[in-house]
């Protein structure tokens, strides 16, 4: 099932214990655009090296494949995380 990001959304209880419900949040833009730069951090909480450790050399070609050093940031606007500054349409 795909929607787009504005679609309010929940999911139902899991009830297969022995299998596993993945979610995805996938987001696209044009490698020229813009960045604000903690799109790029991970939800472990961890450093990407961490996240890393102990892949072997043969993965490498995938390991920060985003190459951070070719993007243009943006800084952080926080009041997009505030209910009373954003109308959904």
């Amino acid at each position: 099932m795909t929607f787009p990001s504005l679609t309010v959304h929940q999911s139902l209880p899991a009830v297969v214990r022995d299998e596993v419900r993945i979610s995805m949040d996938v987001r696209y833009q044009r490698g020229d655009d813009v960045i604000e730069a903690r799109s790029l951090t991970n939800h472990a909480e961890r450093s990407w090296d961490e996240i890393y450790e102990g892949w072997s050399s043969e993965h490498a070609d995938v390991m920060h494949y985003w190459s951070p050093d070719r993007l243009s940031y943006a800084p952080w606007d926080e009041s997009l995380l505030q209910p009373g500054t954003r109308r959904i349409c």
